[in-house]
């Protein structure tokens, strides 16, 4: 798989723990196009090893190379380097990466498949967020009918009621979108 670089143009603090990368082509032009489940391979200097991270898009057409990716990535307690490197980063470092690589595809319905659910756990919703954007009607040559979105996080930093409401708000034409988290007031 080629390598090459991106530059961080934008980082938003999505919650106490997960940051929001914005990566634009360190040389001009467009980046590779991806389908949803694809992810980065992002090499870590320090390691001398990569770590995946998820592209999001919450536009149902990736299939055109976009003009810059998103990630989100989780601060692990345990981490072995990965999500450490990652929120250390500052707008205008520069990343090498592989990819775009899809080892999570999402197919379209089968004939006589009336309902879709995709589930997905804290962080988890990166690759699913992009799925679920193009499981709309009318999105897929055969569009995944009675979709639904169930997402859960064990605690207030899986992800913030704000982040929960822009998800309902994007994917509002999903028949049924469930959140589910323990977040107590502070």
């Amino acid at each position: 798989m080629d390598t090459f670089e991106l530059v961080i143009r934008d980082i938003q603090n999505a919650s106490p723990l997960i940051r929001s990368f914005t990566l634009e082509p360190a040389q001009a032009g467009s980046l590779p196009a991806f389908a949803p489940g694809s992810h980065l391979q992002v090499q870590i200097p320090d390691l001398n090893d990569h770590r995946c991270y998820s592209l999001i898009s919450l536009d149902a057409d990736t299939a055109q190379g976009p003009t810059c990716y998103r990630l989100g990535v989780r601060l692990e307690d345990n981490s072995s380097g990965g999500s450490r490197f990652m929120h250390s980063l500052k707008v205008g470092d520069t990343l090498r990466v592989a990819g775009p690589k899809n080892d999570f595809p999402l197919h379209a319905a089968a004939e006589g498949e009336t309902e879709t659910v995709l589930i997905a756990g804290g962080i988890g919703i990166t690759p699913i967020a992009s799925m679920a954007a193009i499981a709309l009607p009318d999105q897929l040559p055969a569009p995944i009918a009675g979709s639904a979105l169930i997402l859960a996080g064990r605690d207030e930093t899986s992800f913030t009621p704000e982040q929960g409401q822009t998800l309902l708000t994007n994917l509002a034409e999903i028949t049924g979108v469930c959140l589910l988290a323990r977040i107590e007031a502070s």
